[in-house]
C-alpha cells in the first residue's frame, strides 16, 4: 500500500463549530467546563448570577397572586350593580363603571402574566447548557466575570463536533492520481 504525504489542516466543517454565549448579562458565578472536555446536548456550561432575577419572578407572581382576588371583587361588585340597576336602585352610569373596573382588573392579571412569563425566560436564561454534543474547544469567559448582553452575546465556550471535521490537503500534482 502506498502513502502520499501531504500538508494541511484539519477543521469544523460549517456548522460543526458553536459559539455558546448568554442572551442576558450577569456575572458568572459557575463555570463547570474546561478545554478538552466533552459535553452532551443540556450539560450545564454556565451559570449566572440569579438572585435578580429568582426576586423578579417571585414579585411577578405576588402580582398575579394579587390580581385573582381584584377580578373576584370587580365580579362580585358587577354582579350587585346588576341586580339592583334591573330593579331600579342603581344607576346605569355606576354598572358602567362596575364593567370597566373589571375589564381593567382583567387586562392588569393579563399584564402581570406576561411579566410572569418574561421574568421566567430570564431566569431561564441564566443557565448556559451545550446546544450541540462535542468537544469544548475554547473558554473565553471566567468565573466572577461580568458579562455583558448587547447586540452580539457574549461567548462563554466554544464547542466543537468531532464527527463533522473535514481535512483541506495540499497534494502535489504528481501523487493526485493515487488518492482515492
Amino acid at each position: 500500500a502506498d502513502a502520499v504525504i501531504a500538508t494541511g489542516v484539519i477543521r469544523p466543517v460549517v456548522g460543526a463549530e458553536i459559539n455558546v454565549g448568554s442572551r442576558i448579562s450577569g456575572t458568572v458565578v459557575n463555570l463547570p467546563v474546561a478545554v478538552g472536555d466533552r459535553v452532551l446536548v443540556g450539560d450545564l456550561l454556565a451559570e449566572l448570577d440569579r438572585s435578580a432575577l429568582q426576586a423578579a419572578v417571585e414579585q411577578a407572581r405576588a402580582d398575579v397572586a394579587l390580581a385573582r382576588p381584584r377580578i373576584a371583587l370587580a365580579v362580585s361588585t358587577l354582579r350587585r350593580l346588576e341586580s339592583l340597576t334591573a330593579k331600579g336602585l342603581s344607576s346605569s352610569q355606576t354598572l358602567d363603571t362596575a364593567v370597566r373596573d373589571l375589564a381593567v382588573e382583567k387586562a392588569q392579571l393579563a399584564v402581570s402574566q406576561a411579566r410572569l412569563r418574561s421574568a421566567e425566560i430570564s431566569l431561564a436564561y441564566s443557565t448556559i447548557t451545550a446546544p450541540i454534543s462535542g468537544v469544548v474547544a475554547e473558554v473565553s469567559t471566567r468565573e466572577g466575570e461580568t458579562v455583558a448582553a448587547g447586540f452580539a452575546s457574549p461567548t462563554f465556550v466554544t464547542i466543537v463536533d468531532l464527527s463533522r471535521l473535514e481535512v483541506l490537503a495540499y497534494v502535489d500534482e504528481t501523487d493526485i492520481g493515487r488518492i482515492f
